[in-house]
Formats: C-alpha cells, sequence, structure tokens
C-alpha cells in the first residue's frame, strides 16, 4: 500500500513542477498525458526527463524507475483536459484512478 500511495504522490504531487509541464507545451495537456503515461508506465525516468530533466534532491529521489517499479499497482489515467490557457500559464486537469478509487488534480 505505501508504494501505491507514493506512486499516486508522485502523479499528482511534489515532484511535478507544472509550470514547467504545461507553458513549454503548445498543448499543455498534451505534455501532462505524456508525464501521466510514463508515471502509469512505471518509466519514472522519462517522466522525469518530461518535467524537470536533471532534477535532484528528495523529490527527485522518489521518481526513479527503482521506486515506479516496486509499486503493487499502477494508475490509470482516465482524462487529461487543458482548462484554461493564460499567456504562458495554463491549467491542466487530470482525472485518474488508482485501486478503483477514482481522483482528480488540477496542475497549475
Amino acid at each position: 500500500m505505501w508504494i501505491s500511495l507514493g506512486a499516486v504522490a508522485l502523479a499528482v504531487g511534489g515532484y511535478l513542477t507544472a509550470a514547467a509541464l504545461v507553458s513549454s507545451s503548445s498543448d499543455p495537456s498534451e505534455a501532462a498525458s505524456s508525464y501521466l503515461a510514463a508515471i502509469a508506465d512505471g518509466d519514472a525516468s522519462s517522466a522525469a526527463q518530461i518535467v524537470r530533466p536533471g532534477a535532484s534532491g528528495t523529490d527527485a529521489a522518489f521518481l526513479t524507475d527503482d521506486v515506479l517499479g516496486a509499486a503493487t499497482e499502477r494508475i490509470e489515467v482516465v482524462s487529461v483536459t487543458t482548462t484554461k490557457r493564460e499567456g504562458d500559464t495554463a491549467e491542466v486537469a487530470a482525472v485518474m484512478k488508482l485501486a478503483s478509487q477514482t481522483f482528480a488534480h488540477t496542475f497549475k
């Protein structure tokens, strides 16, 4: 269960520098979809390259192939949609499932 919760936290929280993710793409939902797909596939290396290449520190320590590979369950990405875009900022809404529970997160 700890590993599953860790995978969810990676998908929706701390490590994701959403500003870099949503503002660097012509369609921010494509970047968010790629990131979440990598997390869902257990491919932390690819996910890290999408959001913060060369990152270090505590957050980067948890975004590893070993950590995601140890997860007993993986997220299922239900939908990813750009909901707001102003200048170089955007908001992307994502709906995911894990362990039969659905949850939503807005990346800003």
